[in-house]
């Protein structure tokens, strides 16, 4: 198999791999740089380029685990592994950082090739390589494929193979496991759940109810990873009322009588002609289709939901119990996420309708995102521990919020063993006992907002999507400003981008006031003021760095560059200080020249007259 990335794009081309389950060695060129991807059933488990910012030694002495010194005397192994058996034996670094940094390796070579737009691509089936389980890809081709288009998907990709608007799409079924491990957003699994019946693409995007380009991006990647299939319109009925003749219905009738008995009677025939002559009997009122709720009052229905949510936990949000299993919270999530959509506000013109929807969205998202991650749903649960709840029956949002906004609820009277307290005193102790229960609770759900986009934060910068990450990881600072660890993982984002050198000067600062004796955050300020050409000061950090932590090999590695650096532009400045003299005098005329030798030799003359003298 050959061709060209114009005619195939790679996603395309992974995806078709993928289906067919071929084994082999896929092979993309581009100019001088190669990548070669090794295939098992399909898919991708290991892979090499001779692209310099692909290499291991590259992402080693980038993430400060080996010096230039180093790479320089192991840095001609030919492939990754042997590298990595290098410097195991020599212990300057553990194998297990190195077997997650060949992961890491292996993943950034395969997702820079979304980016290429032309190329070659050959492939050759063999046996699948063999590559050890401790380096071994695992993760699926549609997650690949998702991560790699979330930044190179362009609108031009997406126009060409969504343009015909009639066309179908439909969710793969069968496909919940690689759902579960894809790192899908929640408006991408929104859009998938809307799509489990067929519908038009010009219909899947009014659903989604975000602006077209960005709509189309979404359901170019969900088909790209082989989530959604593209099928043609489903075809019409051939016998309609009022769009055939009489003779058409007598012949479609006779041949659907005869493909079932054999013959058809006239008798039949005639009765069928004469209902179709009759007008169609209006439906009764129940029947027909319901028509909506008017604005006014589904605003009002909205309201009493944020009300709701103000004491509600997060599976009260979703009206599961806390038992519910991963497809129930899922179910529910997709079902409130239809419903309360913002799009829903577009035809509407009902004042903070928008800004309400938009609201409760993002709750029934925060709580999916808490609920679907088990790791983060058992930390919730620690929370929650000591809380009652009847497992019996779920929670109902819509009918715990059933009387008006700003209404009270009323409480079920009391039995006779807990008889409400009589007395102001204990009444005043219990309400004062409620604002400190609701306090924590609602600080630890703020905690657990600024934990999730912490957490999405890193998983995109990890997959390159820098946009998204620092948003993100922003969002997780203004929460909670007092986490040194997402300040810090914020600045490692940040200085991946000059533009935003100054935000991460500010925040590193912070850093240091508060812990003025980490080398690491002394460290990340000398590296940036190094690549703002800051050289003064980025020597003075690295000289702090040294003295917190005198056997720092980067901070010493940096100082030793910095030296070098500053003798040889002294040198080259006074070389080019005597050259430009030497060309200036040149540029005199002869008896200038001769002129100015006379005072220079005069001048000697005196000087050595006088120090004679004295």
């Amino acid at each position: 198999m050959k061709g060209q990335l114009k005619d195939k794009s790679f996603e395309v081309l992974l995806s078709e791999l993928y289906r067919s389950k071929l084994n082999g060695v896929l092979t993309l060129t581009r100019g001088k740089t190669q990548k070669i991807l090794y295939l098992e059933s399909g898919s991708p488990i290991f892979a090499l380029s001779n692209a310099p910012e692909d290499q291991l030694g590259t992402l080693l002495l980038k993430e400060g685990r080996i010096s230039q010194e180093q790479l320089a005397q192991f840095g001609s192994a030919s492939t990754p592994t042997q590298l990595a058996q290098e410097l195991v034996s020599k212990k300057l670094v553990p194998a297990e950082y190195l077997n997650e940094a060949i992961k890491r390796t292996v993943i950034q070579i395969i997702l820079s090739i979304f980016s290429w737009e032309e190329g070659e691509y050959s492939l050759e089936q063999k046996q699948p390589a063999r590559v050890s389980a401790n380096i071994k890809l695992q993760q699926q081709t549609p997650a690949l494929i998702i991560a790699g288009l979330r930044s190179y998907v362009t609108a031009a990709k997406a126009e060409s193979l969504l343009k015909d608007r009639s066309m179908y799409l439909r969710a793969v079924p069968g496909m919940e496991q690689v759902i579960a491990n894809a790192p899908l957003e929640p408006i991408e699994g929104f859009i998938l759940s809307g799509l489990s019946s067929p519908a038009s693409i010009r219909d899947a995007i009014t659903m989604t109810g975000l602006p077209e380009p960005e709509a189309l991006a979404r359901i170019y990647l969900l088909c790209s990873a082989g989530l959604l299939l593209i099928e043609p319109p489903p075809p019409q009925p051939r016998l309609t009322t009022g769009s055939l003749s009489q003779q058409q219905i007598r012949q479609e009738l006779q041949r659907q009588q005869q493909r079932t008995t054999g013959s058809t009677s006239q008798q039949q025939v005639q009765q069928e002609l004469q209902r179709q002559q009759q007008p169609a009997k209006p439906q009764p009122a129940a029947a027909q289709q319901p028509k909506d709720e008017s604005p006014e009052k589904f605003h009002q229905e909205v309201k009493r939901m944020l009300a709701f949510f103000a004491s509600a936990d997060l599976y009260e949000v979703l009206g599961v119990t806390r038992k519910a299993s991963e497809a129930e919270i899922k179910k529910a999530y997709y079902q409130y996420a239809k419903k309360y959509h913002p799009d829903k506000a577009h035809s509407s013109n009902v004042p903070g309708l928008k800004q309400d929807l938009e609201k409760v969205f993002a709750k029934i998202t925060e709580a999916y995102e808490k609920l679907k991650d088990p790791e983060a749903r058992k930390k919730y649960d620690e929370q929650l521990r000591g809380k009652p709840e009847s497992v019996s029956q779920a929670p109902t949002p819509t009918a715990a919020a059933t009387a008006p906004a700003g209404a009270t609820a009323s409480p079920s009277p009391p039995s006779s063993a807990t008889a409400a307290p009589s007395t102001a005193g204990a009444k005043a102790a219990a309400f004062t006992a409620q604002r400190v229960e609701n306090t924590a609770t609602r600080t630890a759900k703020t905690s657990d907002v600024a934990e999730a986009n912490f957490q999405q934060g890193k998983q995109a910068l990890d997959r390159g999507d820098l946009v998204r990450a620092v948003y993100l990881l922003r969002e997780a600072v203004n929460i909670n400003p007092e986490s040194k660890q997402y300040k810090l993982v914020l600045v490692q984002a940040l200085m991946r981008n000059p533009k935003w050198f100054r935000e991460a000067e500010e925040h590193l600062n912070e850093l240091v006031k508060a812990e003025p004796t980490n080398a690491q955050y002394h460290l990340m300020l000398g590296q940036m003021y190094k690549q703002l050409n800051m050289k003064a000061r980025a020597t003075a950090k690295f000289k702090e760095v040294l003295n917190i932590d005198p056997i720092n090999r980067v901070a010493a590695r940096e100082l030793k560059n910095l030296s070098a650096e500053a003798a040889s532009s002294e040198e080259a400045a006074a070389a080019s200080g005597l050259a430009g003299i030497k060309a200036k005098l040149s540029a005199l005329p002869p008896t200038t020249q001769y002129a100015l030798v006379a005072v220079v030799l005069l001048l000697v003359m005196a000087i050595v007259y006088l120090s004679v003298a004295s």
